[in-house]
C-alpha cells in the first residue's frame, strides 16, 4: 500500500486489524525520500517510469474496494487476494 493511513481507517471496522501491512510512502521516507511522496513520483524517482495518466489513482481505489468487499465478505465465502 502507498499512504496507507486512510485505507487502514477504512478496512478496520470492517476487519480489525490488518497486519502486516508494507506502506511505501513510509518506506520511501526512510530512505530518504520526502516524507510525503505520492506513488507516481516515487515509481519515476526509483524506477524511472511515469505512470499512465490517472494510473495511481485507478489502481489505489481498485485495490481499495478489493480489499473492503474481502474484508466484508461472510468467512465462508471464498477470498480473492487483490492483485
Amino acid at each position: 500500500m502507498h499512504a496507507s493511513r486512510q485505507d487502514v481507517e477504512v478496512l478496520f471496522p470492517l476487519a480489525g486489524l490488518v497486519r502486516p501491512v508494507f506502506d511505501t510512502q513510509i518506506a520511501a521516507a526512510l530512505t530518504g525520500l520526502p516524507a510525503q511522496i505520492g506513488y507516481g513520483e516515487l515509481v519515476r524517482r526509483t524506477l524511472g517510469t511515469e505512470l499512465a495518466e490517472g494510473m495511481a489513482e485507478a489502481e489505489a481505489r481498485a485495490a481499495t474496494l478489493n480489499g473492503a468487499r474481502a474484508a466484508a465478505a461472510p468467512p465462508s465465502a471464498p477470498r480473492r487476494r487483490p492483485r
